[in-house]
């Protein structure tokens, strides 16, 4: 996936160095891959979110803000559910 993502441009904006990415690995394999952009938690906008792969949403330990998160399968080459 290009950082040139169109959500990520049009979420974070100048907050771009705040994005996360992680991996998770099977067998030895990277599986999954997980891309966390930071945002509010608006039920309201939940259904946006979801609609563009970013179906979960974690808030940091502070409890002030989170992040959306992508998961993309590796093996499968699409977007799961979190």
């Amino acid at each position: 996936m290009p950082l040139s993502y169109p959500y990520i441009v049009e979420s974070t904006g100048r907050s771009i160095e705040s994005c996360v990415l992680g991996v998770e690995h099977r067998k030895g394999e990277i599986r999954y891959a997980y891309i966390g952009i930071p945002g509010a938690y608006y039920e309201g906008c939940k259904a946006c979110y979801e609609y563009k792969g970013f179906t979960a949403y974690k808030r940091t330990k502070d409890n002030k803000r989170g992040y959306w998160i992508m998961c993309m399968d590796i093996m499968k080459g699409k977007i799961c559910r979190i």
